[in-house]
């Protein structure tokens, strides 16, 4: 097997589908508007899902993201007032999807288009058309496969990667991971491990404060799909740096590097 110690990479948040390839211009609320802000799931999605599906949307001030199992969706222009979300032109990752996943993304961008109606119920959101109601919930009120885990510490613990953020000033974008890619990282020992969905590699760590210094990190070099190789990009750009920020919330736990950060959870 070969090894090879690579440089960060850089690369835009969406893969363009179709002819979609601008970066995300987006308004946010308008002053006095309540909107949702942060990652939410679908409590009970109609067909064509299926039971036990889980539909994930992210709400930042600049953009509004999905993923139904299949690709990240970012919305290209987005805004919300008076009680409308207005959404337009979502590009997505390009990753061939199995079974119904391409039906599915294609209702939600669908239903995402058709500017329903958006109101808060606490901490919970309901977007509705005259026939369709969804209701989302705090992805940290929802238990992660496999069963909730709480107080997750940093090492000895398996993180499943879940989103990539990307912060440029005040604009905020969030790339949903298509459950799909199984992205995960592990520190035990003084080591890191980590796959890419594609790839695999590790090395050597030391946690200091909020910070982990990394050394001697290496990645095999297998080949990967288009969609698989776009990700895995983004995720190299943190893990083969030399020091990276950590930070854990519950059953999240976020790396940030130079304004993208790598959001895991646990399971």
């Amino acid at each position: 097997m070969r090894f090879l110690l690579v440089p960060a990479l850089v690369l835009p948040l969406v893969v363009g589908c179709g002819t979609g390839t601008s970066p995300p211009s987006a308004e946010g609320p308008a002053d006095g508007d309540t909107v949702p802000s942060g990652e939410y799931v679908v409590a009970g999605p109609p067909a064509p899902f299926d039971e036990g599906d889980r539909v994930e949307v992210s709400f930042t001030r600049d953009g509004l993201g999905f993923t139904a199992g299949c690709n990240g969706h970012l919305a290209e222009a987005a805004t919300w007032s008076d009680g409308v979300v207005r959404a337009d032109g979502f590009v997505a990752t390009e990753i061939g999807c199995p079974g119904d996943g391409n039906d599915e993304d294609a209702w939600l961008a669908t239903f995402l288009s058709s500017s329903p109606s958006i109101r808060m119920d606490g901490s919970e959101v309901a977007l509705a058309t005259d026939d369709t109601e969804l209701w989302l919930v705090p992805a940290d009120e929802v238990a992660p496969p496999g069963g909730e885990v709480e107080d997750a510490e940093l090492e000895g613990t398996r993180w499943r990667l879940t989103g990539i953020e990307e912060r440029d000033g005040d604009a905020v974008g969030m790339l949903l991971v298509p459950p799909r890619i199984r992205a995960w990282v592990e520190i035990h020992d003084g080591a890191i491990r980590f796959g890419t969905g594609c790839n695999s590699g590790g090395g050597d760590v030391e946690v200091l404060g909020g910070d982990l210094r990394l050394r001697r990190v290496v990645i095999t070099l297998v080949g990967c799909l288009r969609g698989d190789a776009d990700l895995e990009r983004q995720q190299v750009r943190v893990l083969m740096e030399r020091q990276v920020a950590w930070e854990i919330s519950g059953a999240e736990l976020r790396l940030t590097r130079a304004g993208t950060t790598l959001v895991y959870r646990t399971g």
